[in-house]
């Protein structure tokens, strides 16, 4: 508040300072001294960026009729042209056209003066004119690329048909113009050339950042073209990126209709089973995603998970999979079977089933990792001497992938299943890059008995996906 204060009273001061020198410098002109004139007026002092507006306008008024009386021709144009940006920057766009017009007569041939004047005739409102006069200005200088983006940008209220034929030539010269892909959209729109129109906006996906309201675009994008995939897509992507899971999960539920509307099953496949990684509970998609796998002939999904039937008294431990403890979750299931085998045979038998399941997912595991009876002597030798350094793990994990011992104690060097899921995941992407399908399967089996959701790594999970078709 009081540095404000300060800044004011210097301002006024500074005001009252070149009001002073202006009558000096004109009391100076009028005995004939000229020289002493021009020193008043181009006091380096006074900064007209420090002056209130109006006594801004009294010194370039005074400067330009001082120019121009002693015709100093190049100074006069260039104070005019200072005096119209001042005066349209503070609205006086009537005033602002004067000194353009004014500066014209000097240089009438000056393509950027002309433009400044239509510039702020279309500032006062008056769009025709202006309209008219960029219009003009193009016809003389099509290249003219702010001239084009004016007239771009009023062309959505006037005129729009007018314009169309500029706006290709327009965007090839200005790729990265967010501004003047918007109004190229305005008015392919006001226009209902909707091909164009979704041309255009995909481009302008692509160029705007979040910061620049991309994630508005695109909803709105998807608002008006629902039927269009890019743009769903998109917003799928930034509702993933930003762990909006109810809106990617809508997204996908709209993506999957549209998928099938246009009879495209991988497409369908794909978006199910993206679903299924942020609801892994769900049965009803579980059982769409292997329906539409019978359909193409593919095998089931990885992401099928039989956790215990609801009702058993003691639920097993099953991120204890995670680091290839079967024994203890097999051990506890086959308790509860025996225990509730007569009592609940229902329930025995819903254990019997999750058992089965958890058993195959044993094998599965084994068969993609060698066990400890192939592991040579040197090996287990390097892996004591390893102890339970993650680092040391890892370079040995990395030297020796198939190495099952080597693996689980890689695993348990970790104290969080986030960080046990992110190294299954990198495995599963080294077996993508060797071609090894059953390993990305079974990992993923894994993933889904261990895990109510995975969502939070659905774009590492997503084309692991696809490679178990």
């Amino acid at each position: 508040m009081v540095q404000d204060e300060v800044s004011e009273t210097r301002n006024r001061i500074l005001d009252e300072d070149v009001l002073a020198h202006i009558t000096n410098a004109t009391d100076e002109f009028e005995m004939g001294h000229i020289e002493e004139t021009c020193q008043v007026l181009e006091d380096p002092n006074f900064d007209i960026s420090r002056l209130t507006p109006s006594i801004a306008v009294l010194l370039l008024r005074q400067k330009a009729g001082y120019y121009f009386i002693t015709g100093e021709k190049e100074k006069c144009f260039k104070v005019l042209v200072d005096l119209g940006e001042l005066n349209r920057n503070t609205g006086e766009y009537e005033e602002a056209i004067k000194s353009f017009s004014t500066a014209r007569t000097l240089e009438p041939e000056d393509i950027n003066l002309k433009y400044k004047i239509a510039e702020s005739i279309v500032m006062s409102g008056d769009i025709p004119v202006g309209f008219a006069k960029l219009k003009s200005i193009i016809e003389e200088k099509p290249d003219l690329d702010v001239a084009v983006t004016l007239l771009l940008k009023c062309a959505k209220r006037y005129r729009p048909e007018s314009v169309v034929d500029l706006i290709p030539d327009h965007l090839s010269r200005n790729p990265e113009d967010t501004s003047a892909h918007r109004y190229a959209i305005d008015i392919y729109e006001k226009l209902e050339m909707k091909t164009k129109a979704i041309s255009v906006r995909e481009k302008l996906v692509e160029l705007l950042e979040k910061d620049d309201g991309l994630d508005s675009f695109v909803s709105e994008c998807a608002r008006i073209y629902p039927g269009h995939k890019h743009f769903s897509e998109k917003k799928l992507e930034l509702a993933i990126d930003s762990s909006h899971y109810d809106e990617a999960f809508k997204m996908l539920k709209h993506l999957v209709s549209l998928a099938e509307r246009h009879d495209k099953l991988e497409d369908a496949l794909t978006y199910t089973e993206m679903m299924l990684l942020i609801d892994l509970s769900s049965t009803h998609l579980m059982d769409k995603a292997d329906e539409i796998r019978h359909s193409l002939g593919y095998k089931q999904t990885p992401l099928r998970c039989n956790p215990l039937p609801e009702g058993a008294p003691v639920q097993s431990d099953q991120s204890k999979l995670l680091k290839l403890n079967f024994a203890h979750i097999i051990n506890n299931v086959s308790g509860l079977i025996n225990q509730y085998l007569h009592e609940n045979i229902e329930l025995s038998k819903g254990l019997r089933s999750s058992l089965l399941e958890k058993t195959r997912l044993r094998s599965m595991i084994n068969a993609e990792f060698e066990g400890s009876s192939s592991t040579p002597t040197e090996l287990w030798a390097k892996l004591q001497s390893a102890e339970n350094s993650t680092e040391k793990l890892a370079d040995l994990f990395w030297q020796h992938p198939d190495s099952k011992p080597v693996l689980k104690a890689f695993l348990n060097s970790y104290n969080d299943d986030n960080e046990r899921v992110m190294l299954w995941i990198e495995i599963a992407e080294q077996a993508q890059k060797d071609g090894k399908k059953e390993r990305i399967f079974s990992i993923l089996s894994l993933l889904t008995s261990a895990c109510d959701s995975l969502a939070e790594f659905i774009n590492r999970l997503n084309p692991l996906l696809k490679e178990s078709y």
